[in-house]
């Protein structure tokens, strides 16, 4: 039941009109009768029309040019250098971490988990993967990102401070801890 709203009697909901005063209804109507699956549907034909003619990617930004790092080289001066093999390396953070962190068994995390390598500081594009606990040397350094060349897939891209345990030096060769 509602009421009229000039002279305030009770009517049905599905009168037409009040039996009172006489005062036309406005009939409700279903939303199918109102307009609204064709207001899905154009809803729907503007998504997909969207979808189809936006770009999938924004154009990248021009990057700032990293500082590319040299590894450290002895002071003793030789007639003939030879290059210094102790490089600086970054060491991401181990599967142990990740398995706490993402509330999973070590298996699963190292048969599923891979950290990002992306083309640029700004984080637009994937170029390749490294596995967590992983070391990789350092090619340049910008701001709190580190280029480095993964030993998973010797893809060469940027990897975030926020992903690395720690930065040490270590024989490109041998691998074995060395100074700078």
């Amino acid at each position: 039941m509602t009421k009229c709203p000039d002279c305030g009697k009770d009517l049905s909901k599905s009168a037409a009109s009040c039996p009172n005063c006489g005062r036309k209804l406005r009939q409700r109507t279903g939303c199918v009768a109102g307009g609204c699956a064709a207001l899905l549907v154009l809803a729907v034909g503007l998504y997909l029309v969207g979808a189809l003619t936006w770009p999938s990617a924004p154009p990248p930004a021009p990057a700032a040019r990293p500082t590319p790092v040299t590894p450290p080289t002895t002071a003793a001066a030789a007639p003939t250098p030879t290059p210094n093999p102790c490089a600086e390396h970054v060491e991401l953070k181990s599967l142990e971490w990740w398995a706490r962190e993402l509330d999973r068994p070590p298996l699963w995390v190292a048969q599923n988990h891979k950290i990002n390598l992306w083309n640029s500081p700004e984080k637009q594009r994937k170029v390749g993967e490294m596995r967590p606990g992983s070391r990789a040397m350092i090619l340049a350094k910008q701001g709190d990102q580190y280029q480095v060349r993964s030993p998973l897939d010797q893809s060469v891209g940027w990897v975030s401070a926020i992903q690395v345990t720690r930065t040490l030096f270590q024989d490109v060769n041998t691998r074995e801890p060395c100074s700078p």
